[in-house]
């Protein structure tokens, strides 16, 4: 059994072959070849891999057949109203088996606003073996926030993890205390809460009392790590020219749950490029994150 597994998390804005896309090709750009080279560099480094916005059904499966040696969760909407209202534009990928006869599950959430009533957004959990120990997963892509619309996001946001995420963490957590399993848990996904808001620290009160940790601030302190970077990220702006601060979006979250795992190591990948003929190009108008957990020593 290896005592290390790493993470990785990514809002991947990939519209290509998705109802959002057809009715705007603004959304479009360079999508296959951004997602070839997430494939590139996350294939085989990473334990667990989460994406996020990879919105097209056809581009989700290809990029899990990708994954070599690994087996992918792929969240389904509602068959009936998919090419309308979108897909749930997540994947989650392990290199490892699903534990037990316990096969991931997503849960919807209620009551989107704005855009993201378009979306059929939630929270998928899993339980895993990786090296031979086994994990609890919980991956979400939560409500967005849009300019001049910022405070009934937030309040959808908030409900939408008293009503959905939280019990989804709770329920999970159960299940492992009924097997008797000590398996650190991990959070990861683009929670749309920015960092060191009246937001940030309600949540995170709210996931501490859960037993988590934001892997970020325990490893970095107070180091920024901005994943949403309008001044240097020029995807930011290619789809929202309204935005100009920097933003950390995206997270990793660790609860230990007694099995002995701390986080060792987060990085915000910002150095994953798309070289082209003509320049370099982010993958993402969001950047990667990636985490390490090792088991301490006894």
């Amino acid at each position: 059994m290896s005592n290390q597994f790493n993470v990785l998390s990514m809002n991947t804005h990939l519209f290509v072959d998705s109802s959002p896309g057809f009715f705007d090709t603004s959304l479009i750009y360079l999508d296959k070849q951004r997602a070839e080279k997430i494939i590139e560099l996350s294939n085989g480094n990473f334990n667990v891999i989460g994406l996020t916005e990879v919105w097209g059904d056809k581009m989700r499966r290809q990029m899990a057949t990708a994954f070599d040696g690994y087996n992918t969760f792929i969240p389904q909407a509602d068959s009936k109203t998919a090419f309308v209202a979108g897909s749930p534009g997540m994947t989650l990928s392990v290199k490892g088996q699903w534990a037990g006869g316990y096969q991931p599950s997503f849960v919807f959430y209620q009551d989107m606003v704005g855009a993201d009533k378009l979306a059929f957004k939630g929270v998928s959990t899993a339980i895993t073996r990786v090296n031979g120990q086994v994990l609890g997963l919980v991956q979400t892509h939560a409500q967005a926030s849009y300019t001049e619309t910022e405070k009934r996001d937030t309040k959808a946001r908030d409900r939408q993890f008293r009503q959905t995420l939280f019990p989804a963490i709770v329920h999970l957590q159960n299940l492992l205390e009924s097997l008797s399993i000590k398996a650190p848990i991990i959070l990861l996904g683009d929670l749309n809460v920015v960092a060191d808001t009246n937001e940030y620290k309600w949540f995170l009160n709210e996931l501490e009392q859960l037993g988590f940790y934001d892997c970020w601030t325990k490893v970095n302190g107070s180091q920024p790590g901005y994943t949403y970077e309008p001044r240097k990220n020029a995807l930011v702006k290619r789809w929202d020219k309204t935005q100009v601060a920097p933003q950390r979006l995206d997270y990793i979250f660790l609860n230990p749950n007694n099995s002995g795992y701390r986080c060792t190591q987060m990085s915000v990948l910002s150095q994953w490029k798309l070289t082209t003929a003509t320049s370099d190009s982010d993958l993402s108008d969001h950047y990667p994150v990636s985490a390490c957990f090792e088991k301490a020593p006894a």
